[in-house]
C-alpha cells in the first residue's frame, strides 16, 4: 500500500511539472505573438505615415511648380521640413515608404548648390569628399510638364575610387518663370545609383503673358488670352486645386494676342489653375468658374 500511494505522489507530481510546462509554453507563444503584433503595427503605421507624407510633398510640390504664391506660410515650412527629410527625393508615381527603391548617396557624401546667374542661366556645382566605385554623374532638372519626370540634361565622368575633394559643375540655359528642381544621380561600375539633394531654383519674371478673361466665369464663358512668349506653339494644362490635371493640350499655334477658348469642355463649378507652357517659359493663372 506504501508503495502505490507513492506512486501515485510521483505520478501526480510529473502531471503537475507537465501542466506547468504546457503553460510556460502556451504563456511564451502568446507573448511572442503579442510583441510580433507589436512589431507589424508599429512598422505599418511608421509606413502609412511615411506614404502621407509622399503625398503631402507631391502636392505642395506641385502647388509650388505651378505658382509659390498658392502656398500659404504654413505649406511652406511644411514643404521644406519635407524636402529636409524626405531627401533626397526621388519623386514617386505612386505613395512609397522609400524613395522608388533609390539610395541615399552616402560613399561620395554628395551635395549639389545652384544658383541664377542671369536672366537665362543657372550655375549648378557639386562636389564630392570621396568617392568609392563611381562611374558618373548624371546632372537631372524635372519636367515643366510632367511633375514626376526628371530629365537628364548633363552627364560628368567620375573618379572611380578616390580619397578627397572633387568638384563638378555646369551652366544650365534656363530662363523659366517659375520654380526649376534639380537634382544629381551618381552610378556606380556595379550599375547601382543614388540621388544628391534636390536644389530649387526661382523663376525669372515671365516673358509670356497670360490673362484669364472673364473671371469669374461661367462654364461656357471659360478661357484666357496668351501673348508674348518665344514660341510659336504653346501647351495649356488646366488642374483642379489638388495638383490633377483635368484637361491638356500640347503645340496649341498662337499668334500676338490669342484667344483660347475652354468653353467646350462644361468645367463644373470650382477653384482651377491654368498653366501655359511656350520653349522653357511657364505661366500659372487662377480661373474661378461659378
Amino acid at each position: 500500500m506504501l508503495l502505490f500511494n507513492s506512486g501515485i505522489k510521483v505520478r501526480t507530481f510529473y502531471y503537475q511539472r507537465i501542466i506547468t510546462m504546457k503553460k510556460q509554453i502556451v504563456q511564451g507563444l502568446l507573448l511572442y505573438c503579442f510583441l510580433m503584433f507589436l512589431c507589424f503595427y508599429s512598422q505599418a503605421q511608421s509606413e502609412n505615415a511615411r506614404a502621407r507624407d509622399w503625398i503631402t510633398l507631391q502636392r505642395l510640390s506641385t502647388l509650388a511648380s505651378l505658382d509659390s504664391s498658392f502656398l500659404t506660410t504654413a505649406d511652406r515650412k511644411q514643404l521644406a521640413m519635407l524636402l529636409r527629410d524626405l531627401s533626397p527625393v526621388a519623386v514617386c508615381s505612386r505613395p512609397s515608404v522609400t524613395p522608388c527603391g533609390d539610395m541615399i548617396s552616402s560613399s561620395s557624401r554628395l551635395k549639389l548648390t545652384g544658383v541664377r546667374i542671369t536672366a537665362d542661366r543657372v550655375r549648378l556645382e557639386w562636389q564630392t569628399i570621396a568617392e568609392n566605385n563611381t562611374e558618373g554623374f548624371v546632372l537631372q532638372r524635372r519636367s515643366l510638364t510632367d511633375t514626376l519626370r526628371y530629365d537628364s540634361i548633363f552627364y560628368a565622368k567620375g573618379q572611380g575610387t578616390t580619397i578627397g575633394k572633387t568638384k563638378y559643375g555646369y551652366i544650365d540655359q534656363n530662363s523659366s518663370s517659375v520654380e526649376t528642381f534639380y537634382r544629381v544621380k551618381e552610378n556606380d561600375l556595379s550599375g547601382n545609383f543614388s540621388y544628391s539633394n534636390i536644389v530649387i531654383i526661382q523663376g525669372t519674371i515671365p516673358k509670356l503673358s497670360v490673362q484669364v478673361a472673364p473671371n469669374p466665369t461661367t462654364s461656357s464663358g471659360a478661357g484666357f488670352y496668351v501673348s508674348g512668349g518665344t514660341g510659336s506653339t504653346i501647351t495649356y494644362i488646366v488642374t483642379n486645386v489638388c495638383g490633377r490635371v483635368l484637361l491638356k493640350k500640347e503645340n496649341l499655334p498662337v499668334s500676338g494676342n490669342t484667344y483660347v477658348s475652354l468653353g467646350a469642355y462644361h468645367l463644373p463649378p470650382g477653384f482651377y489653375i491654368v498653366s501655359v507652357v511656350s520653349d522653357n517659359e511657364r505661366v500659372s493663372r487662377k480661373m474661378i468658374v461659378y
